[in-house]
């Protein structure tokens, strides 16, 4: 089977989660959509060979389409599922201002201790690199990260990232502290570059515009292009985090190897990283494939857990980082297959995709049906986000994933408990909130 033909599949596919969606839903966004136009894109420009690759076993491409046609199946069982269920969530259009003033609050606590660890982490870096190092040899300091003060310390991304996607909501849906929550965004974004790494950046980005096209609006032709404007400037803010961001931490065509092993034309060589990054997991998870390691029984699928509970019983932590393979360029990424083929095996890749699409579709529908809460919207938008990255590795069990989809629960948690306690301030500025 040749990558043209898993396109022609993978648009099959597209075309059945679009008309399944529509013909229940008025809009498109369904997480079966996302998910399966990212893989048709994936598919489409892979037959481009811009990177020669080892040869793509048919057996790699059947399982990828098959794990990939289990989660659009399982997102439009949950579809059915749903509409013959009747009952509503609880409506929370009119307690926006209880919202609003939940959500402020977070954004405060959130920012000031993403900023605390921050200014830990730079005065730790400054002290073992020079605070010039991590603006001239970004790569040099990137390889200190393993060491266990700079690795509690790089976490203040776990609060300045759902910060961001926190102020961006409030921001949209308020005419209160435009100037604030702007601030907030780009000191999020600023403070994501010294990761030095691109994912980090790229994360906000892509949430951000999910939590644009998650967020309910009435004026449906003026709000839909300004969506599409986001998204387009968005794809274009990704794309000079790839160039500039790549030429900035020492990971472009002319220092990566590429250059040693093929000929590309100059005009294809800004072109080399992007596809690389889009492809380069499909190879290596035909490397997996050939090689199979043994089964790790839910490690790497709870990696959240597994990071507790190993050091507990004297066993090292397992990482997020994946082994490298050669395709035959150097890769890490095996797509979203990696954590479930690793722990249960091609049965547990089949069934795992079958609970991403129940999961993130019936996470949908509850949003939609009760009228698109804060809460509700952030948690969406992170999940589509995770949809978006199945090309390359699955977020879905990613310790960062799982800390901020609790804290959308918590956030709820703390609205209801704000509306039952009445806890609303004297004097509220009517929201610039419209309903679906």
């Amino acid at each position: 089977m040749s990558a043209l033909i898993a396109f022609i599949v993978s648009l099959c596919l597209t075309v059945v989660a679009i008309v399944g969606t529509r013909s229940a839903s008025r809009t498109l966004l369904h997480p079966a959509v996302i998910f399966s136009s990212v893989w048709l894109f994936v598919f489409a420009v892979l037959p481009l060979r811009i990177l020669p690759y080892f040869e793509i076993r048919d057996d790699t491409y059947v399982l990828i389409l098959a794990a990939n046609t289990a989660v659009v199946t399982g997102a439009l069982f949950q579809l059915v599922r749903m509409r013959r269920n009747k009952t509503r969530p609880p409506s929370t259009g009119q307690d926006v201002h209880v919202q609003l003033m939940v959500l402020g609050r977070a954004i405060r606590l959130f920012m000031f201790a993403g900023c605390f660890l921050f200014a830990l982490f730079i005065f730790i870096v400054g002290r073992e690199f020079g605070f010039s190092a991590l603006l001239t040899t970004p790569h040099i300091v990137r390889s200190g990260f393993s060491g266990i003060a700079i690795q509690l310390t790089i976490k203040y991304f776990y609060f300045t990232t759902p910060a961001a996607a926190m102020a961006f909501i409030h921001l949209t849906m308020s005419r209160r502290h435009r100037r604030r929550m702007l601030a907030v965004i780009l000191l999020s974004l600023a403070m994501s570059i010294a990761t030095t790494g691109r994912t980090a950046p790229i994360t906000i980005l892509v949430w951000l515009v999910f939590v644009r096209v998650f967020v309910p609006s009435r004026r449906r032709v003026l709000e839909n292009t300004k969506k599409l404007t986001l998204a387009l400037v968005t794809c274009a803010a990704v794309a000079l985090v790839f160039v500039y961001g790549g030429n900035w931490i020492g990971k472009t065509f002319d220092n990566s190897g590429f250059q040693r092993k093929i000929s590309v034309e100059s005009t294809w060589n800004v072109s080399v990283i992007p596809y690389y990054y889009f492809t380069a997991s499909v190879p290596a998870l035909n490397n997996l494939l050939i090689e199979p390691a043994g089964l790790t029984f839910g490690t790497y699928t709870f990696l959240p857990l597994a990071k507790i509970v190993f050091p507990l019983v004297n066993r090292e932590a397992p990482s997020e980082i994946s082994p490298e393979t050669f395709v035959p360029y150097s890769a890490n990424t095996y797509t979203y297959a990696y954590p479930f083929l690793r722990d249960f095996g091609v049965a547990g890749l089949l069934l795992g995709s079958v609970v991403m699409g129940l999961i993130t579709e019936g996470s949908y529908l509850r949003m939609v049906r009760a009228n698109r809460s804060i809460a509700a919207v952030l948690r969406n938008a992170f999940l589509a986000k995770c949809l978006v990255f199945t090309f390359g590795t699955n977020h879905f069990c990613s310790p960062f994933t799982w800390w901020c989809i609790g804290l959308t629960y918590v956030l709820g948690a703390c609205v209801s408990h704000a509306r039952n306690k009445r806890d609303v301030p004297a004097r509220v500025l009517r929201p610039v909130m419209v309903g679906r």
